[in-house]
């Protein structure tokens, strides 16, 4: 990570993510991009001395996000962008063009209603970006541990495996934090008992089993892999969460386009509901 893109709306949750964003920074030694966007207002009709107006809205904006926070950040290679456009194709656009290596965002779901939702920027770039993007946990708080000290892995032994591993692996490294890798698989329904839907589901147990041992052989890690059964995958991996005290959670995440893993395919549900951050690769 040798380029960190912090994309800021000048909100609150955006203002309770500086302290990650700066301790991701300074232990990757990363340069820092602030991107403001600023999303030029549609006028429904022709006005005089529009183009005056636009300029000034433009201009202020501009020295908002110079002024924003100027105390944060020290001893850090820091550059404040702003651009033209709507958010989310914006961040993304911009991530491709400049080197970016990992999007930090924050979430803006912390009452009931908005934690059903992920918002359309943050949904935008989980969609369109293929960079790995850290989302914060749906908190009207800043982040009680900006740097991660456990950190747990949820897999779902697909084709993305070994590079969902290898990423956990290097920020695990990186800021010295245990790691525990989990697999999540729905519980069998206990009140429709069927020998073949259990020997399938026994089946499926193995087959992940087997396909992460052999990854994990290469890449030096333990050969136990932590089966959750919940009611749902998602409510699976949130109560490991829980029970190992992770304080990030890194997925696949994949595209929305094309053939999906069932991890990957809940990767929206995941971010939306971690009590945590989310690293999705």
């Amino acid at each position: 990570m040798r380029h960190i893109l912090f994309p800021v709306d000048f909100s609150t949750p955006c203002e309770n993510l500086v302290p990650a964003v700066e301790a991701w920074a300074k232990r990757y030694e990363a340069d820092l991009t602030l991107l403001h966007v600023h999303e030029l207002p549609v006028v429904a009709v022709e006005q005089p001395n529009l183009a005056l107006e636009l300029a000034a809205l433009r201009e202020a904006s501009h020295q908002r996000l110079n002024e924003f926070l100027p105390d944060a950040f020290a001893g850090l290679s820091v550059r404040r962008i702003q651009v033209d456009g709507r958010a989310g194709t914006a961040i993304v656009d911009y991530a491709k063009a400049n080197g970016i290596d990992v999007i930090m965002l924050p979430t803006h779901g912390y009452t009931r209603f908005r934690q059903l939702m992920l918002g359309s920027v943050v949904a935008s770039v989980l969609h369109d970006c293929e960079l790995p993007v850290w989302t914060s946990a749906h908190a009207d708080a800043p982040l009680a541990a900006p740097s991660p000290k456990h950190i747990l892995c949820a897999i779902d032994c697909g084709p993305q495996t070994r590079h969902v591993l290898e990423a956990a692996v290097a920020v695990s490294q990186r800021f010295e934090a245990p790691l525990r890798i989990v697999y999540s698989h729905p519980a069998l329904d206990t009140r429709f008992p069927s020998a073949t839907v259990e020997r399938a589901h026994n089946l499926l147990h193995e087959e992940a089993v087997a396909a992460y041992q052999a990854v994990a052989a290469e890449l030096d890690l333990p050969e136990y892999l932590e089966i959750l059964e919940e009611a749902t995958l998602v409510e699976g991996v949130t109560n490991a969460i829980a029970t190992h005290r992770a304080d990030l959670l890194v997925i696949g995440r994949g595209r929305i386009q094309g053939l999906l893993g069932r991890l990957r395919s809940n990767a929206h549900d995941l971010i939306r509901m971690s009590p945590c951050p989310v690293l999705s690769v």
